[in-house]
């Protein structure tokens, strides 16, 4: 009997959210945010509102693990496979990449941090994983809280934690609003990457799978509220420049509301296609590999040439969304590689334990 292929069409915004976390890192660490300035406002137009419509990503993820785990009853022992999952090639590429470039003089030994080499998880190697694995942790705690919650008791507790996050954090640092407005010592967000917010999207998540995946008809009409979402975004920023902090923050509001209309789309877009699930597959060690502080300063200062603004010329942007496969591709040939040996050395160790059988306990 064959397995049954899960639908695709929510692993498909796995891909594409992966994409724009690599052209997000074109911007931040390839230099593009720094250099758009000097181009012409119509270059810089452009920039803005691909940006803009690219602050979904982090959040997509975060909550499509709570629309998934939501539904299954989660064991002790379901959060320790789900974290060694995570945590396996964490460790691995953590170890792997400073050694690995020592041996081809990609860098120094003096440019390896030994925390963060040995200790991904406390020294927070990649930020993203270490709070994704404490939330993991939390998830059959917050799974029993859905669960005992009305429908409008719900509700209600979203609506307070996007008040809190989305609303009154960034306008307490707007201007006239941050000389009445402050959420200071109690509420310290970093933007939207902080454990609360794992967890608010996590409840999100949970909200959206429990109470609104009920329609199966593919709604073109969520693409569009995506875009008129970032057209918003883009004029406010253009009408109040200090908003293109807040614009940046991964819980503002414009951009929640985005990665609701993505999930609503995708999560109906039903086909089912094993390339794209197995693609999908590799969205983790693909952030996991190129995010690496040694590997990513070696990407974007000495491969690519986005630090210069001569690269800015032409179809520069085409050259753009080449990077970004180009990074997707090859950090998914690296993770198949890892793999591979994986997968050979449990072969290995089956035929241990076959030529000499399981240990004693004498």
């Amino acid at each position: 009997m064959k397995s049954k292929i899960r639908d695709s069409g929510l692993e498909l915004l796995r891909i594409i959210m992966m994409l724009q976390i690599i052209f997000l890192h074109v911007c931040d660490k390839g230099g593009y945010s720094e250099l758009v300035t000097q181009l012409t406002a119509g270059h810089q137009g452009l920039y803005y509102m691909v940006w803009l419509l690219s602050r979904c990503p982090v959040y997509v993820f975060l909550i499509l693990t709570g629309y998934f785990l939501v539904k299954k009853e989660t064991t002790f022992k379901d959060v320790v496979d789900r974290i060694k999952k995570i945590y396996l090639p964490m460790i691995f590429f953590s170890i792997a990449i400073p050694a690995v470039g020592l041996l081809f003089n990609f860098w120094e030994i003096s440019d390896i941090n030994i925390p963060k080499t040995f200790f991904p998880f406390l020294s927070k190697t990649w930020y993203f994983l270490t709070g994704y694995i404490v939330l993991i942790i939390f998830s059959p705690f917050l799974n029993k809280l859905i669960k005992n919650l009305t429908k409008k008791q719900y509700l209600s507790l979203l609506l307070i934690l996007m008040f809190l996050f989305s609303i009154w954090r960034p306008l307490g640092s707007l201007k006239p609003f941050s000389s009445f407005i402050s959420t200071d010592l109690l509420i310290v967000n970093q933007g939207g990457k902080s454990l609360y917010d794992y967890i608010f999207m996590y409840l999100l998540g949970g909200f959206l799978s429990t109470y609104m995946d009920t329609n199966k008809k593919l709604e073109f009409k969520y693409l569009f509220y995506f875009l008129f979402l970032g057209i918003i975004q883009f004029t406010i920023a253009y009408l109040v420049p200090d908003y293109k902090t807040i614009a940046g923050y991964n819980d503002n509001l414009f951009a929640i509301a985005q990665c609701i209309c993505l999930i609503m789309f995708f999560k109906n877009l039903k086909f089912r296609s094993k390339l794209i699930n197995y693609i999908a597959s590799y969205t983790l060690a693909i952030y996991i590999i190129h995010e690496h502080y040694l590997l990513r300063t070696y990407i974007w200062n000495n491969i690519f040439t986005t630090h210069e603004i001569s690269f800015y010329t032409g179809l520069y942007p085409l050259k753009i969304l080449g990077i970004c496969f180009i990074v997707f591709i090859a950090c998914m040939a690296i993770e198949f590689i890892r793999r591979c040996l994986f997968k050979f050395f449990e072969k290995i160790g089956e035929l241990i334990k076959k030529r000499y059988g399981a240990p004693s306990n004498c």
